[in-house]
């Protein structure tokens, strides 16, 4: 294997790869209509191609691949690197794990090039974790072309990264394969390499072996700069080492400024000279800590310190982070004090998945497109193999006020996403996507879609780790020495039994446990309504979602429609009523009139469930570890003087005590990434939440504004 071919056909791939809980993740967008929808070119690579087939970049005016691609790429980062030696004693790792770090990920062949290395030569039950950063993205239709070149060899994966690839979306995406029995864990972070890599929390990072892989220094030469170098040396752990075809006396100054010791080694080919090297064990300036970092210096658990784990709550949060765990090896019991798990308002008849976009990616808005993207990719591998009626037929969001019509453009305007993610579509688009008249313009979402919650709760806890118990109460728990002794009450009598780590999903039922931290959960009760629909009766294809929402799906050949959105506040539960029926078609006027009139005249008659959800203050799910409460205090008290002070100290949390609520109506959105955080904070990995996201749904941030605000 010395080279690309040239005419080679894209073949289907021979198996289908499959990551811990016997899937992988895919990402497959359904696009039912394309009248009047208004799309965008985003900050993409521009890719010229040659005559014989090869990727040339017009803003940088160098070469992507040649011929020798493949060979040089061999030869370059897999031999720079002596990945091949280092992955057969990957095994005398005990933790069988191996991190590498690329700036420049390109069209991923040195991605697949080092995947093939490691399934190859790791043992059994390896991860691989690949962290690589892109600016330019390539758009999914030069990857498909440059894949049609590569060999056979490498095809299978090939195939995988196009169903998985995230054309833009300027966020974090995370993907994860399984190989040969070896689990590949791929973080693709679109931005400049300096600014994403900086964001990357470092003490959960600690990269072994770095392809720098950007264009040419004298092309390109903010790719290399210091700043870029000094983040590389902050990811590395002592002994990394580095690989880069570039020789430029400049790179090789501020790698060894940054910490490297640099060798000029013999290059591929025509070029002379290419650098390697390692990173020398001696001290650099790191990022300080603050607030916001989700780890304790003082007492930072090792993944082998959370044997055994338990998760309080299996609604859709707590049943997401059991999923993340399980399939990380961890044992999980999973207690629920309901008879049947999703037993609140996660038990929903039938729920959306979707995301309502904002005029600017923010850390906030970073975070919840993230997820969004995460939960897409999740949920069409899943349903391979497991039945909740997963329908990505897509949303339509209708911009229903004067200020939301002003306000469709500004996304495409600022090139905030790509259209496979989120388009502009005219009343009459939304009328050609829903058969189903509009007088509104709005967004549509291609991937979106509307599932059952309760059986996407049973699909991720049927993993052999997890332990279920249903109608068990959690009364109390404390610490005693080194555990958490939780006391249950279940089968009319009480017991107790000790964990490692302790992590509270149980909604808003979590205020009731006094000795945590008062975190500002606030109560919304809602109802949803479903209705069956009659022949003759027309509803919109598709659903739609505004202050309220509408989804039409199918049971057993009958054509069915749930309707919600009205809730309200405050600790007094509501009672199911048809007063609050009334309220949820209240809601469809704007969303749809003629289907508003229609219920109306014909008072069908619905099935309704209500429930209570728990949200906060800002909005933003509580995910994280639970503070020491009084030392955190302590620590940061100079906040009360001076709220603008940057105090750098780390955090003190409760050891091996986490919370996930406060999801409110995006939970199915927001729940599994949710619980991949958590997993990849428990499993020691790279996170898969940037530095500002996590200061976001940090549950600390209540103390810390408190202490701002001089309120403790």
């Amino acid at each position: 294997m010395t080279g690309l071919k040239k005419g080679a056909i894209l073949t289907d791939s021979p198996y289908l790869s499959y990551a811990y809980g016997d899937y992988t993740y895919l990402t497959i967008f359904s696009i039912r209509g394309t009248a009047d929808i208004n799309t965008t070119k985003l900050d993409n690579a521009s890719i010229q191609w040659s005559i014989d087939d090869f990727p040339r970049s017009t803003q940088y005016g160098d070469i992507y691949s040649n011929v020798e691609a493949i060979a040089e790429s061999q030869y370059v980062f897999i031999q720079g690197n002596a990945l091949k030696e280092r992955t057969q004693k990957i095994e005398q790792n005990d933790e069988k794990r191996f991190v590498i770090g690329e700036c420049g990920f390109g069209f991923g062949l040195n991605f697949l090039l080092a995947c093939e290395c490691f399934t190859q030569f790791a043992s059994p039950g390896s991860t691989l974790y690949y962290i690589a950063c892109e600016l330019h993205p390539v758009f999914k239709e030069d990857l498909q072309r440059f894949i049609r070149l590569l060999p056979d060899t490498i095809l299978p994966l090939a195939n995988e990264l196009i169903n998985t690839y995230p054309e833009n979306g300027k966020t974090s995406h995370r993907i994860t394969f399984n190989v040969n029995k070896c689990i590949i864990q791929l973080d693709l972070l679109y931005g400049d390499a300096a600014s994403t890599l900086s964001s990357i929390c470092q003490q959960q990072t600690q990269v072994d072996a770095w392809f720098l892989d950007g264009f040419s220094p004298d092309k390109n030469e903010t790719m290399w700069n210091k700043k870029l170098c000094k983040s590389v040396a902050s990811l590395s752990k002592p002994g990394a080492t580095f690989a880069t075809y570039t020789s430029a006396g400049l790179v090789r100054r501020n790698l060894e400024e940054a910490g490297f010791h640099v060798t000029k080694s013999s290059g591929y080919g025509k070029k002379r000279h290419m650098l390697t090297g390692s990173f020398r064990q001696t001290p650099i300036v790191s990022k300080k800590p603050t607030w916001s970092f989700p780890w304790d210096s003082t007492s930072q658990a090792s993944a082998e310190k959370h044997k055994k784990i338990c998760i309080i709550g299996a609604g859709i949060a707590g049943c997401a982070t059991a999923h993340a765990l399980a399939r990380r090896g961890f044992a999980v019991d999973l207690i629920e004090k309901n008879a049947e798990i999703a037993n609140g308002t996660s038990g929903n008849t039938r729920s959306l998945v979707h995301l309502n976009p904002a005029q600017q990616l923010n850390p906030t808005m970073r975070f919840r497109f993230n997820a969004y993207l995460f939960a897409l990719r999740q949920y069409n591998s899943l349903s391979k193999i497991a039945n909740f009626d997963w329908q990505p037929d897509g949303i339509i969001q209708p911009a229903c006020s004067e200020q939301e019509q002003d306000a469709i453009t500004t996304p495409w305007q600022r090139q905030l996403y790509a259209e496979a993610h989120v388009s502009s579509v005219s009343a009459k688009g939304i009328s050609d996507l829903t058969e189903f008249s509009s007088n509104y313009s709005g967004f549509y979402f291609p991937g979106a879609g509307s599932l059952d919650p309760v059986a996407l709760c049973q699909a991720w806890t049927t993993h052999k780790n997890i332990r279920l118990f249903t109608s068990h109460e959690v009364l109390s728990f404390q610490r005693d020495a080194n555990l958490w002794s939780v006391k249950i009450q279940g089968n009319e009598e009480n017991i107790t039994a000790e964990y490692d780590t302790l992590i509270l999903c149980n909604n808003i039922d979590v205020c009731s446990f006094s000795s945590l931290p008062d975190y500002p959960l606030v109560y919304n009760h809602g109802q949803a309504d479903t209705f069956e629909i009659p022949g003759g009766f027309k509803i919109p294809t598709i659903p739609l979602c505004h202050n309220g929402y509408l989804i039409p799906w199918v049971k057993d050949k009958r054509r069915m429609l749930t309707i919600g959105g009205f809730y309200a506040q405050g600790k007094q539960k509501l009672d199911s009523s048809k007063q609050l029926t009334q309220h949820n078609i209240a809601l469809l006027e704007k969303l749809s009139p003629a289907l508003h009139k229609n219920i109306i005249s014909t008072q069908l008659e619905s099935i309704s469930r209500i429930g209570t959800r728990s949200t906060t203050k800002d909005y933003q799910p509580l995910i994280g570890p639970v503070e020491d409460t009084l030392a955190c205090k302590h620590l940061y008290s100079e906040l009360q003087r001076n709220a603008r002070k940057t105090v750098q100290e780390n955090p003190v949390y409760s050891p091996g005590l986490y919370i996930n609520v406060g999801h409110g109506s995006t939970g199915l959105t927001t729940a599994p990434l949710a619980g991949e955080y958590l997993a990849s904070i428990i499993n020691d990995e790279t996170l898969p939440l940037a530095q500002d996201e996590i200061a976001i749904v940090h549950p600390l941030r209540y103390l810390i504004r408190r202490l701002k605000k001089q309120e403790t």
